[in-house]
C-alpha cells in the first residue's frame, strides 16, 4: 500500500476537479479490502505533518470501514490482521491532545468496534495502563465511555461485560475524579465531563451492588455536590447576546454542571418512590432522601435565584428546575422553602424564563413553520427550561400556592410595561387553567381577566400577543360562561384571527376554535359558515403539516355533520391528496410531524365516512377517492398507517350496500399478505390481526360471487390463524364462522376440512377463549350442513361437549344463537341419524331450551351436564316468568329483539363492524318449528322430551310454541 498514492487520492477527493474526484472515489472504493490499509490510515490521520483537512478525510474513511466491517453482506472484507491492528491501537486516537475534529471520529470508531468485539484481548490491560499514565488518562477514560455507551439501556444478562468493566475501573475513575476536582489544570473540566457521562450511561438502568454501597455512593455524590457548588467567576456574567450564550453554555465547565445536575435529578426521581423497589434500590433511595436530597436543594435553589442576574445556561437551568420540582414533591426538601422562597421561585425564576427571546422573533418572521413546530415539539420540551418552568409552576400551584400566584398575575397583568413580560404572564395564566377551573373561588375572576386584559391583545400589532390571546382563551373555553356577550366576543375575535396575515396566529386560532364549539352561540354562529371554515382549515393544512391542526379540523367535522355533508366528497378528496403529500415527505425533514398529521388525516376521513353512512352513492365515490390510500397503506411500504386505513376500509364495507364496492375486493389479497406473507415476502402487519376480521367478514358477506372465487385464499387465512397463538386462533375461528354462516349449502367441499382443522385447534389450545370459539364454529358447521358435518364431527365431539358443559362462559347472544341453531338442525335429519344418536335427542332438545333460557341476562346456569337427566326446577322457575315475558314481547314485535342482540357479534370485540346473518334470525320461530315438526312426525320422541323437561322448561317451551 503506497502512502503517497493514498494521499494523492485524498487530496483529489477534496479538489474542485470533478473527473479527478471521480477517479479518486473509484480508487478508494477499490482498495477497501487491501491489506495494510487500516495501519496506513491511522498513520496518515495521526501525522501532524499532514493538513488537518486531509487527516480528517483519512479518519472518516477509516470510520466508514469500521461501520461495515461488522456486516457479513458487504461487498468487501477487511483483513483480520487490519482489524486486530485497529483494536490494538485504537486508544492512540482517543487522547486529549488529538484535535477535536479527529478525536470525535475516533470515538465513533471505538464505539463501533466495542459494539462487536468488546472485550477483546489486551484492551482491558491497555485501559488500565492508560489510566495510570497522566499522558494517556483521557484516552483510557474515553475508551471506557465508548464501551459503556453500548450498555446504557441494556438490562439483565446483557450488562455482564459492563459490570466487569465497572468492577475493574470505577474505583480508579473515582480517584481520578477527586484529583481532578481539586486540580488547577484548566483542561480538567473536559476530563470531568467524560467521567460524568460515563457514570450516566453506565448506571442509567441500575447501579450494581458494590457501587450502591453507602460509602461508595457518598464519595460520588460528594463529587457531584462539589461540581454543582463551584463558582465559575467570569463565565457566569450575563452574555451580550444569544449567540454568545450558546457558545458559552457548551464550555466544559458548564457541561460538568449539566451532567452533575442530570445525574442527581435521576437519583431523586429513579429512587424516589420506595414502594415496589428491589431491596438494593430501596437502600439507595433511603440514603439519598435522608442525606443528600436536601443538601442538593440547598445549592440548586440559590443558583436558580441568581439566574435572573447571572448566566446559567439553559441545559443547566433545565435540570436545576427539574430537581426543584422533585424537591417540592418531597416533604423534607419542600420544608426548606418558606413562603418568601416560593414567591421568589414564582416571580423571579419562573416568569423571566417564560420570556420570548430574540431568536423566537427571528424564527417567527423568517421561518414561521419552524416556529410552530418548535413550540409544539414535545421531545424538545423535555430539555427546555421554559417547559420545566411551567411544570414547576403547576407543581407549586398543586401545593397550595395557586391563590397567591393568581392574585399576582391579576395584579401584574394590569400594569403597563414590557410586552414580553405581558406575554409571559399570559402564558403562565393559561398554563394554570386546569387548577384555576377547579377552584370555585377563582373561577369568577376568569371572565374579568380575559375581558379586561386578554381581549385587548387580539388587536395588538405584535403577532406574539395575538397568538397568545387566542391560546389563553382556548385554555379557559371549557367553562360555560353565563355572559352571552363575552362568549360572542371571544368567538368573533378567534374567527378574525383565522384570517390573520401571520401564519402562527392563524394556526393558533385554528386550534382554539374547536375548543369553543361546546358553546351554543358557537354552533349557532358557525353552522352557516362551515364551508368557509373547511376552506380555511384546508388552506392551513397546505401551509403546514400538523397533527393538532388536522385534529382541529376533525373536531369541526364532528361538530357539524349535517353542515359538512354537502362538502364531504370534496373534503375527502382534499384530505386524501393531503395524506399522499404528507407520506411522501422524509420523516427526518420535520421530525415526523407530517407522518403524525397523516394519521390524523385518515381519522378525519373516517368521520366523513360516518357522515355519509346513509348516502350509498357518496360512499362509492369516497371508496374510489381512497383507492390510492388503500393501495399504499395496506401494503408493506405504507403499513405504518395500517390500523387507521383498516378502519376506513371496514367502515366503508359495513355502511355501503351489498355488492356496491366490488372494485375494492382485490384488497383482500393485501389483507392476506399482511398477516400471512406472500411468496418469499414475510407478513408485515401481524400486530393488526385483531382488526383484520371485520373487513374480511364484510367482504365475505356482501360479495358472495367474488368470495366463492377466492374461497381457497380465505380458508387459508382461517387455517393459518387457528394454528397460531390464542388471539390469532380466535380470529381464525371468526373468519371460518363468517364463511359458514354466509354460505349455507355452497361450501360443502370445504366443510369437512374446516371441521378437522377446528377440532385440531380445540385440542391444541388450552385457552378457554379459543376453545369457546372452536365450539361455536362447530355448531355453525352443524347448522350449515348437519349430515355432512356429523360425519366429520363424530357425533358429539369434545368441542360440542365443552360448549354444553360450560354454557355460562358463552356470554354473547350470537354465540348461543349459533349453538341453538346448530343443535336444532339435527332434528331436521332425524331419519339420517344413527339409532344410538337418536336416543340422545331428548337431552339435546332440553339443551336448546336451557340455552334459550340462558340468553336471559339474569341467568345463573353453570352449564348443562349432558349425561345428567335430572332437573333443577327451582333454578328455572326463579326467572321463568321473566323469560316468558321476553318470549311474548318477541312475538309481539319481531323486529325488536332482546336487548342482548344489540351486542356486537362475536363477543367482546366492540370494534367488529359486521352483522352476522344469525342476528336477523328468530330463535322463537326456529324452536317453534322444530317442536311442531317433532310433534307431528315423531310423537314418541316428543313424549320423551316432555318427560325430561322441568316444570320451568315446560312453561318456557309452551310460551314459545303458543
Amino acid at each position: 500500500m503506497d502512502e503517497n498514492i493514498l494521499l494523492s487520492a485524498f487530496s483529489a477527493s477534496l479538489g474542485a476537479d470533478n473527473e479527478a474526484r471521480s477517479k479518486a472515489h473509484e480508487y478508494l472504493q477499490s482498495i477497501r479490502s487491501a491489506a495494510g490499509l487500516i495501519p496506513l490510515l491511522l498513520k496518515v490521520s495521526l501525522d501532524s505533518a499532514n493538513s488537518l483537512e486531509l487527516r480528517q478525510v483519512a479518519v472518516i474513511y477509516l470510520k466508514n470501514l469500521t461501520k461495515v466491517s461488522r456486516d457479513s453482506e458487504n461487498d468487501f472484507l477487511v483483513p483480520e490482521a487490519d482489524k486486530e491492528f485497529l483494536k490494538f491501537h485504537i486508544l492512540t486516537g482517543l487522547n486529549f491532545t488529538i484535535p477535536e475534529k479527529l478525536r470525535s471520529q475516533y470515538e465513533e470508531i471505538a464505539h463501533n468496534i466495542a459494539k462487536t468485539y468488546f472485550p477483546w484481548e489486551q484492551i482491558l490491560t491497555q485501559i488500565a495502563q492508560a489510566l495510570d499514565d497522566p499522558n494517556n488518562t483521557y484516552a483510557g477514560l474515553n475508551m471506557i465511555y465508548q464501551v459503556s455507551r453500548n450498555y446504557e439501556y441494556a438490562m439483565n444478562d446483557k450488562r455482564t461485560n459492563l459490570l466487569a468493566l465497572v468492577e475493574l475501573f470505577f474505583g480508579k475513575i473515582l480517584i481520578i475524579l477527586k484529583e481532578l476536582i481539586i486540580s488547577s489544570n484548566p483542561d480538567k473540566y473536559s476530563y470531568i465531563q467524560l467521567i460524568l457521562q460515563t457514570y450516566w450511561v453506565s448506571f442509567y438502568i441500575d447501579i450494581p451492588p458494590k457501587q450502591a454501597q453507602k460509602e461508595v455512593l457518598e464519595h460520588w455524590l460528594q463529587c457531584f455536590y462539589q461540581i454543582l457548588s463551584a463558582n465559575y467567576g467570569e463565565i457566569q456574567a450575563k452574555p451580550l447576546n444569544e449567540e454568545e450564550a450558546k457558545v458559552r453554555e457548551k464550555s466544559p465547565q458548564w457541561m460538568c454542571k449539566k451532567w452533575s445536575g442530570q445525574i442527581v435529578h435521576r437519583f431523586f426521581t429513579r429512587y424516589f418512590n420506595l414502594n415496589h423497589m428491589q431491596e438494593q434500590n430501596i437502600i439507595i433511595g433511603q440514603y439519598f432522601q435522608s442525606v443528600w436530597a436536601t443538601e442538593f436543594l440547598k445549592i440548586i435553589v440559590p443558583q436558580l435565584f441568581q439566574a435572573k442576574d447571572l448566566f446559567v445556561p439553559s441545559v443547566v437551568l433545565n435540570y436545576y428546575i427539574k430537581y426543584a420540582i422533585q424537591g417540592i414533591k418531597f416533604t423534607a426538601t419542600f420544608d426548606l422553602l418558606d413562603e418568601a422562597a416560593v414567591f421568589n421561585l414564582l416571580v423571579n425564576v419562573i416568569i423571566p424564563i417564560l420570556y420570548r427571546v430574540a431568536s423566537d422573533e427571528e424564527t417567527w418572521k423568517e421561518n414561521p413553520i419552524e416556529f410552530i413546530r418548535k413550540e409544539a415539539d414535545m421531545g424538545r420540551a423535555y430539555y427546555s427550561p421554559k417547559s420545566s418552568a411551567i411544570d414547576l409552576l403547576l407543581t407549586l400551584c398543586e401545593k397550595g400556592f395557586i391563590n397567591k400566584f393568581f392574585e399576582y398575575i391579576a395584579r401584574e397583568i394590569q400594569l403597563p410595561g414590557d410586552l414580553l413580560r405581558k406575554e409571559a404572564l399570559m402564558l403562565s395564566f393559561g398554563s394554570i387553567s386546569e387548577q384555576v377551573k377547579k377552584n370555585s373561588a377563582l373561577k369568577e375572576f376568569i371572565e374579568r381577566i380575559l375581558t379586561g386584559f386578554v381581549f385587548v391583545e387580539f388587536t395588538n400589532q405584535i403577532g406574539f400577543l395575538r397568538s397568545r390571546a387566542a391560546w389563553v382563551c382556548a385554555r379557559y373555553a371549557s367553562i360555560d360562561y353565563e355572559n352571552l356577550e363575552f362568549k360572542t366576543n371571544t368567538l368573533e375575535f378567534i374567527c378574525r384571527l383565522l384570517k390573520d396575515p401571520e401564519l402562527p396566529v392563524r394556526y393558533e386560532a385554528a386550534l382554539a376554535l374547536p375548543k369553543l364549539i361546546s358553546w351554543s352561540v358557537t354552533k349557532q354562529r358557525l353552522s352557516s359558515e362551515v364551508k368557509n371554515l373547511l376552506e380555511i382549515y384546508l388552506k392551513l393544512m397546505g401551509d403546514i403539516d400538523s397533527e393538532d391542526l388536522v385534529e382541529a379540523l376533525e373536531s369541526i367535522v364532528s361538530a357539524f355533520p349535517k353542515e359538512t355533508l354537502p362538502y364531504s366528497l370534496e373534503l375527502a378528496q382534499h384530505l386524501a391528496s393531503a395524506f399522499s403529500r404528507m407520506v411522501a415527505k422524509d420523516m427526518n425533514e420535520d421530525e415526523g410531524e407530517s407522518a403524525m398529521a397523516a394519521v390524523s388525516t385518515l381519522n378525519t376521513i373516517s368521520k366523513i365516512i360516518d357522515i355519509l353512512e346513509d348516502k350509498p352513492e357518496d360512499l362509492v365515490k369516497v371508496s374510489l377517492i381512497l383507492k390510492p390510500v388503500f393501495d399504499y397503506c395496506l401494503s408493506e411500504k405504507g403499513c405504518d398507517y395500517f390500523e387507521e386505513t383498516l378502519n376506513l376500509l371496514t367502515c366503508l364495507l359495513y355502511y355501503a350496500p351489498e355488492k356496491s364496492l366490488p372494485h375494492l375486493y382485490y384488497l383482500i389479497r393485501l389483507l392476506r399478505a399482511s398477516i400471512l406473507g406472500e411468496g418469499t415476502e414475510k407478513p408485515y402487519a401481524l400486530e393488526h390481526i385483531d382488526e383484520i376480521f371485520s373487513p374480511i367478514a364484510n367482504f365475505i358477506k356482501k360479495y358472495p360471487e367474488q368470495t366463492l372465487e377466492n374461497l381457497n385464499g380465505i380458508v387459508d387465512i382461517g387455517f393459518a390463524l387457528i394454528k397460531d397463538k390464542d388471539e390469532e386462533a380466535v380470529n381464525g375461528c371468526k373468519i371460518l364462522i363468517a364463511l359458514m354462516e354466509n354460505f349455507k349449502g355452497h361450501i360443502d367441499s370445504f366443510l369437512v376440512p374446516i371441521i378437522k382443522e377446528i377440532s385440531m385447534a380445540f385440542s391444541q389450545h388450552s385457552s378457554k377463549k379459543v376453545k369457546n370459539s372452536c365450539s361455536q364454529a362447530m355448531f355453525v358447521a352443524l347448522w350449515n350442513n348437519p349430515i355432512l358435518s356429523l360425519t366429520a364431527i363424530n357425533e358429539l365431539s369434545p368441542a360440542i361437549q365443552h360448549a354444553l358443559s360450560s354454557v355460562k362462559s358463552f356470554n354473547e347472544t350470537l354465540a348461543r344463537s349459533h349453538m341453538i341453531y346448530g343443535l336444532g338442525s339435527l332434528f331436521y335429519i332425524i331419519p339420517s341419524l344413527p339409532l344410538d344418536f337418536q336416543g340422545k335427542l331428548p337431552m339435546i332438545f332440553k339443551s336448546i331450551v336451557q340455552l334459550y333460557e340462558d340468553n336471559d341476562e339474569d341467568s345463573s346456569a353453570e352449564g348443562i351436564e349432558f349425561d345428567d337427566v335430572g332437573n333443577d326446577p327451582v333454578k328455572i322457575d326463579a326467572h321463568c316468568q321473566k323469560i316468558i315475558d321476553k318470549i311474548r314481547n318477541s312475538a309481539n314485535d319481531e323486529d325488536d329483539d332482546d336487548d342482548d342482540d344489540n351486542e356486537f357479534p362475536f363477543g367482546d370485540d366492540a370494534e367488529d363492524l359486521y352483522d352476522s346473518p344469525f342476528e336477523a334470525l328468530n330463535q322463537n320461530d326456529m324452536i317453534k318449528d322444530v317442536t311442531n315438526m317433532i310433534k307431528g312426525n315423531f310423537p314418541e320422541l316428543f313424549q320423551s322430551i316432555v318427560g325430561i323437561l322441568s316444570e320451568g322448561e315446560t312453561k318456557i317451551l309452551n310460551s314459545i310454541i303458543q
